[in-house]
């Protein structure tokens, strides 16, 4: 057996594809609350990532996702922070 064969196996036992199809569209629709910090957003965030190692999104990818969740507040001090527009850095 070799070593892909044994990841297949615990992420078919432990991330089957339904849950992997749900935790997935949670990281894809992922909002930021109304009275959540930037902080508390960037947590949750991460924890879903975590929750779903398979999930299969580039870096970039999550980048996006979490910045256009977030209130235009914390977008502007992210823009802001990075000298201008933070997905075009």
């Amino acid at each position: 057996m070799t070593w892909e064969d044994l990841v297949s196996k615990f992420i078919n036992q432990f991330f089957p594809p339904l849950k992997t199809t749900y935790l997935r569209n949670e990281i894809i629709n992922f909002l930021q609350k109304p009275n959540e910090t930037f902080n508390e957003a960037c947590e949750r965030f991460k924890d879903l990532l975590r929750q779903c190692p398979n999930h299969g999104f580039s870096e970039l990818h999550q980048l996006d996702t979490l910045y256009n969740a977030l209130n235009p507040n914390d977008q502007d001090a992210l823009d802001s922070a990075a000298g201008g527009n933070f997905l075009d850095k």
